[in-house]
């Protein structure tokens, strides 16, 4: 309810774990990890131990796991029904475990999810619901992934860029948004088409 917290005594609960989270969970601490391993070894060390510990759950559960909403009207994002792939989130956690610990268990996971419509051209301003895009333009940053996959993650970035391009040139404003885009979320999807096409250019 909107009202003063102290006002609230709606019922809360803890959920349990669910695969779509998990994964983003993981990808975020093994990138997180990488990062601040020449800065903090220790904080590093407990993000690695965390991202580690969420792959192998991962695979453990190639299923989809939901977790019970006991009720409550919260949406669960993309641990709910709303959204029934987790492709994206999954081939994220596997190119961070890759890209952070070289674990070639990872890479085949990823190449494995490669071809799924998450990872496509027209998944790559996804919001954030799908989370394949950072899969994918990690590979294409990332020297040590295979050229192969260094030249698919190319070829989709440009495949992706290529509408925008076009809006931006007859938008009497030069803006990457159609007029059917503008909505509460429309600053999120105009960043990322700017971040994707100023990749791109680059």
């Amino acid at each position: 309810p909107i009202c003063d917290a102290s006002l609230d005594h709606s019922e809360r609960w803890v959920s349990g774990i669910a695969s779509a989270s998990t994964a983003k969970a993981c990808a975020v601490m093994a990138k997180a990890a990488r990062l601040y391993r020449p800065f903090d070894r220790k904080l590093s060390e407990d993000y690695a131990r965390a991202a580690k510990k969420a792959w192998a759950w991962l695979q453990k559960h190639p299923e989809r796991v939901s977790f019970d909403a006991h009720g409550s009207e919260q949406p669960m994002w993309d641990d709910g029904s709303e959204y029934p792939s987790e492709q994206g989130s999954r081939a994220a956690a596997a190119f961070e475990i890759w890209r952070s610990f070289r674990d070639p268990a990872a890479l085949k996971d990823l190449q494995a999810r490669s071809a799924d419509t998450q990872l496509a051209a027209d998944g790559l301003n996804g919001g954030w619901s799908n989370v394949g895009r950072f899969a994918v333009l990690g590979v294409l940053s990332d020297p040590q992934s295979p050229a192969t996959m260094r030249d698919e993650a190319r070829a989709r970035l440009f495949e992706a860029v290529k509408p925008w391009q076009a809006q931006v040139a007859t938008d009497g404003y030069r803006c990457a948004l159609r007029p059917d885009e503008y909505y509460w979320g429309s600053p999120c999807v105009l960043m990322e088409k700017a971040a994707l096409l100023a990749l791109a250019a680059r």
